[in-house]
């Protein structure tokens, strides 16, 4: 029984003196709050009323001796180093807080070192806000300009888990809209979007008259857009456009105005219509043209895919008809666009429907080329250099609209296109036979002989090593000869039997030679006997004695 009685005093002595430390350290923790002359309730008033909000915070913002010196000492490093501390709420949201990287570093460290070594004074709030914004001063100032993007990504996470760590520990905290305003800002600069949602439901039912709420509402907008809603984000977003909030993006407004549209626009849902709906598109993604270059491209490639997207839904066929209609659509935007980036952008667009209705063109002049309805070809040909002629198969176009035009008749229409088809595009595979057309239309279809024989000189010496050379030299030669060029044609038979003595034309050069010379010996002969006639008739009779 003893041994009994022992154990239990001993139990009830512990008891005893776990009691008094606990009621000394309350005793302690109270006589420190109450020491204090700004009241704990300063740092954990629930929001109210905006006037009672910016009452607190004019009041936060003030320094009072009764504030730990410690702190202060902190706040006024930061101050003799340039940051501006009167309205703590926007620090660092439109200009840099500290500019010298090495000053922000330390104030970070001691700002570290204040909480950890102060856990129960009130000011430790105020000094893991100070943490977070100056770990995002460092992201915005120093890791996206000199160090790895990993780095970067690793202080936002930083950041990003000091404002976790007030809205868990301190949710009383004044200022926490601020607080899941930057949380919320960061993730979805970070891209995390799906972690954002429930952060912005929180703001939107917690704090429905915070200078911010426009913010969170285009936030909400891109949660919608995010989950696959673009109607809802579009409805939103048009409630915060044009509004005169400075902490809202009007770029980004618009460019997520125009992404909504797009989206809507490719699931085929869209009223009143297709042309109304392309042209709001563009009319944001031009407005988003004109602010923050960080949505330009994203826009320009939006804009792009829309008026695809758009000219597909409105002719979905890749007739004739359909594409053609898809091209005058495009010139239309064009006429309409204001910006220079979105005409380019256009002119992109245009050029790749003129692209296809010139493809579809050759297609079909094509058919009727082998099916010999060369007029019917020859208008496809036309069409499609009509259409695109910077077509990266111009020379091709050119050429077979050249053969065509011949086949009708239509020479000289047709030494045309020959001559666009050997002389501006001289790098075709159809450079080498069209410029012998050429020659060959002159030649023999108009009768130019001189013509057609300079060009089927030329032709010879620009492919002085390609099958069409030697019969080249030799036709050459026949235009000269029928211009009765004697010489000049002797000159392309010759040229021809030295150059290309195992082609079948090369004998005919030498019997044709053989023949001009014995015509020239001929002549001569005929110039001699006509000389000599003529002294004779010009001596004067002899009289008779």
């Amino acid at each position: 029984m003893q041994s009994i009685d022992f154990a239990a005093k001993r139990k009830s002595s512990q008891i005893y003196s776990l009691s008094t430390r606990i009621l000394t350290a309350t005793a302690i923790i109270l006589t420190i709050i109450v020491s204090i002359n700004i009241p704990a309730q300063a740092f954990f008033v629930a929001a109210t009323s905006k006037e009672e909000i910016e009452a607190q915070n004019n009041k936060a913002a003030v320094y009072t001796p009764e504030w730990d010196p410690r702190y202060i000492a902190i706040e006024r490093e930061m101050t003799d180093a340039g940051a501006d501390l009167g309205d703590y709420r926007h620090l660092g949201l439109e200009a840099p807080i500290l500019k010298d990287s090495a000053v922000r570093r330390k104030i970070l460290d001691m700002f570290r070192k204040y909480v950890q070594q102060n856990p129960t004074r009130s000011e430790i709030y105020m000094a893991q806000y100070y943490i977070a914004l100056l770990l995002d001063d460092e992201i915005k100032q120093d890791m996206m300009l000199t160090q790895l993007e990993m780095k970067s990504g690793q202080v936002r996470w930083q950041a990003v888990e000091h404002y976790k760590l007030m809205e868990e520990r301190y949710p009383r905290f004044k200022d926490l809209d601020v607080i899941l305003y930057r949380h919320a800002r960061a993730l979805f600069e970070n891209g995390n979007i799906k972690e954002a949602e429930p952060l912005v439901e929180q703001f939107i039912s917690r704090y429905p008259e915070s200078e911010y709420k426009e913010v969170f509402k285009y936030y909400k907008a891109r949660c919608e857009l995010n989950k696959g809603n673009p109607g809802d984000a579009y409805r939103i977003l048009t409630m915060v456009l044009d509004r005169s909030d400075k902490a809202l993006d009007q770029t980004a407004l618009n460019y997520y105005s125009a992404r909504s549209l797009s989206e809507i626009a490719a699931r085929g849902k869209w009223q009143p219509d297709a042309a109304t709906l392309l042209n709001r598109i563009m009319q944001y993604a031009e407005k988003s043209l004109q602010g923050n270059r960080a949505y330009h491209e994203d826009a320009i490639a939006l804009y792009k895919e829309s008026c695809y997207t758009m000219a597909a839904a409105l002719y979905p066929d890749n007739d004739i008809k359909s594409l053609t209609a898809r091209l005058s659509a495009g010139r239309s935007q064009q006429m309409r666009a204001q910006s220079q980036a979105l005409r380019e952008t256009i002119d992109i667009v245009v050029k790749d429907q003129a692209y296809d209705l010139a493809q579809e063109h050759r297609r079909l002049g094509d058919i009727a080329f082998k099916q010999n309805s060369f007029k019917a070809a020859q208008e496809h040909y036309y069409q499609a250099l009509t259409a695109s002629p910077e077509h990266p198969e111009a020379g091709y176009l050119h050429y077979r609209n050249g053969l065509a035009l011949a086949k009708i008749k239509r020479a000289s229409e047709a030494a045309r296109e020959m001559h666009k088809a050997a002389y501006d595009y001289p790098d075709s595979q159809y450079a080498e036979d069209a410029h012998f057309q050429l020659g060959y239309i002159l030649g023999s279809a108009m009768r130019h002989y001189v013509e057609g024989a300079r060009e089927m000189e030329e032709a010879s010496r620009r492919y002085a090593n390609k099958a069409s050379a030697p019969k080249a030299l030799f036709y050459a030669g026949e235009y000269y000869q029928l211009a009765n060029d004697l010489q000049r044609a002797k000159g392309q038979y010759n040229q021809l039997a030295r150059a290309y003595p195992d082609d079948k034309r090369s004998q005919w050069a030498v019997d044709l030679v053989q023949k001009i010379e014995e015509i020239e010996a001929a002549r001569r002969a005929r110039r001699i006997e006509a000389a000599k006639n003529k002294t004779s008739q010009d001596q004067p009779l002899e009289e008779d004695d």
